[in-house]
């Protein structure tokens, strides 16, 4: 699982409980990212999820930044170059 999160209290809060509850019930945490709340750049820590190759993503954050994170995550999977088979 990756996890990320703003540095906010809420969004902190909510992803460290979220990371114990995982850990558990045996749930292993591959990146953890977190980010200044309000940002306008989410290209790396987006980039570093990618590159895990993991799945399951859980993010604890503001609106606007989960919306930030999703409109990147896009950007980078249109940007990628298409495997043909």
């Amino acid at each position: 699982m990756n996890t990320i999160s703003g540095n906010d209290d809420y969004s902190t809060a909510g992803i460290s409980e979220f990371a114990l509850a995982a850990e558990a019930i045996g749930v292993d945490v591959v990146t953890s990212g977190l980010f200044v709340t309000g940002t306008d750049d989410l290209s790396e820590q987006i980039n570093r999820i990618k590159a895990s190759e993991c799945q399951l993503v859980v993010m604890y954050a503001q609106t606007e930044d989960i919306i930030l994170a999703l409109l990147e995550g896009h950007r980078q999977v249109r940007t990628q170059p298409r495997i043909s088979h």
